[in-house]
């Protein structure tokens, strides 16, 4: 399941509890999420999902700041990580016994003025 939540769901009275009823009643086993600025982590625990905030390491999981989360019924692996967490990222989840990577891209910008600095 891939879902922009919009601002994390906190836009309207009871949102981020509507979205956890949505996600029980469609019982995806992988969510790519957009916008989740801080609900992610509320949403994983009430709904029993492993938990990806993508940011750099040590951040808070409940960063209202940061846009993209990736939720598992499936155990985690490696983090994959860029230099534009803001808009990129992913993990591993492994499933059957086998690593699949799973990206988010959480809109595309250009960034054609940052690449060439690198």
């Amino acid at each position: 399941m891939a879902w922009n939540i919009l601002h994390g769901a906190n836009d309207i009275p009871n949102g981020v509890e509507n979205a956890i009823d949505i996600i029980k009643e469609i019982n995806p086993d992988v969510i790519l999420m957009v916008e989740t600025y801080g609900s992610g982590k509320r949403i994983a625990d009430a709904l029993g999902y492993n938990f990806h905030l993508i940011a750099k390491e040590g951040t808070a999981l409940n960063d209202k700041h940061i846009n993209l989360s990736i939720f598992s019924k499936f155990p985690f692996g490696e983090r994959i990580d860029t230099k534009h967490p803001f808009y990129l990222g992913g993990r591993e989840i492994i499933i059957n016994h086998k690593k699949i990577r799973f990206f988010l891209i959480g809109f595309i910008i250009y960034l054609g003025k940052i690449n060439q600095k690198n």
